[in-house]
């Protein structure tokens, strides 16, 4: 949980409880759980990287900032990730607040 990553991580773990019914509760409130966490850490902040964004062909310091704008740098991957989980947990729950309206930012 220090990533953008973790919202894949929440994305299949909503889509196997939504595919395996309501019997796996544990399942689902992990998924809840993943959501809320990248609500606040990830898109809130506009945090969409992960470990590859810095230690790949274009690597970047971890406290790396935009010079003009101070943005942390993004990947369109995380960003993809990030919407799948938000989709996810909608279709798991039918909540269009927060998930699918989050989703859509």
């Amino acid at each position: 949980r220090s990533s953008a990553a973790t919202a894949l991580a929440g994305a299949v773990l909503a889509r196997v409880a939504r595919l395996g019914g309501a019997s796996d509760n544990k399942m689902k409130e992990a998924a809840f759980r993943s959501g809320r966490w990248v609500l606040k850490h990830i898109l809130a902040g506009q945090n969409f990287f992960d470990l590859e964004t810095f230690f790949s062909c274009a690597a970047k310091d971890e406290e790396w900032r935009d010079g003009l704008n101070g943005q942390p740098p993004q990947n369109n991957l995380a960003i993809s990730w990030v919407a799948q989980l938000c989709l996810e947990l909608y279709l798991l729950s039918g909540e269009v607040w927060p998930w699918l309206q989050k989703g859509e930012l």
